[in-house]
């Protein structure tokens, strides 16, 4: 019991008697004790984020969409004075949304990337859970491709006839 309430908590220790002394110190205090670890800043997760895109060998076109992401992150934490990620709550990602100048369908690529950041500093402990997964995502209206038309077909394999067995080979292989 501390301060009246009963706390039901795993100590993660294998120890009996440190677990013991662990909850005297508790008790003597009648709270629970604080971690003393500073929590995880902004600038340093980013950069501990891209060294990991990085170290996973993606594609340089993936990293520089992650280092885009990183970096419009960064300007806006420090427009608004945040320091570290537990401050990156949903809110403030609201906000940093309603920043964006980017079509649906860019849009809805950028909330992937930042989803994927914050589920990255989850997954290490750095925060308590991943906000972003509560923005909706934008809707993207659907364009669907339409088959060609008979002329168009027409026009497309009288184009190829002076091409011979060779442009056949070619839709084959294209076509399927």
């Amino acid at each position: 019991m501390l301060g009246g309430q009963e706390v039901r908590k795993s100590l993660g220790m294998r120890d009996g008697q440190k677990a013991q002394d662990y909850v005297r110190e508790w008790e003597a205090r009648e709270t629970e004790p604080k971690s003393t670890s500073e929590p995880m800043a902004v600038q340093q997760a980013k950069e501990k984020y891209l060294a990991d895109a990085a170290a996973r060998c993606l594609n340089e076109s993936t990293i520089y969409r992650y280092r885009l992401l990183s970096k419009q992150i960064g300007d806006f934490a420090q427009k608004r004075s945040l320091r570290y990620l537990t401050e990156l709550d949903l809110e403030t990602l609201d906000t940093f949304r309603s920043e964006w100048n980017d079509g649906p369908r860019s849009s809805l690529k950028k909330l992937e990337r930042l989803r994927a950041f914050l589920r990255f500093t989850e997954k290490r402990k750095w925060i308590d859970n991943n906000p972003a997964t509560e923005l909706k995502a934008p809707k993207v209206p659907n364009k669907p491709t339409m088959p060609f038309t008979r002329e168009e077909m027409i026009r497309i394999l009288t184009a190829l006839e002076p091409y011979g067995k060779s442009a056949v080979l070619i839709l084959r292989r294209t076509c399927g």
